[in-house]
């Protein structure tokens, strides 16, 4: 998964910590809003931070990038039978 903005922002900080605490993997490519980079504007294209990109799935709301990763972690517990 990539996760494009700066630390700076709450918003990416809070992604980055559930990421950490997951032990999931993740790249960090910090950036500021607005920027050009390619990559970031085909996943933001209001150029708004956090944006994420994990194979074809792309998301530019950490709000939003919380609840879907939630869900499909308790999705996965779910077909293994184990509960939250």
């Amino acid at each position: 998964m990539q996760v494009f903005g700066g630390l700076i922002s709450p918003y990416v900080r809070k992604v980055a910590l559930v990421l950490e605490e997951k032990g999931l993997p993740y790249e960090l490519i910090q950036l500021s809003p607005h920027t050009d980079h390619p990559g970031f504007r085909a996943a933001s294209p209001f150029g708004k931070i956090p944006a994420f990109v994990d194979g074809d799935y792309s998301l530019a709301d950490s709000s939003a990038w919380r609840r879907a990763f939630f869900n499909a972690s308790a999705r996965r517990l779910a077909r293994t039978g184990l509960t939250r």
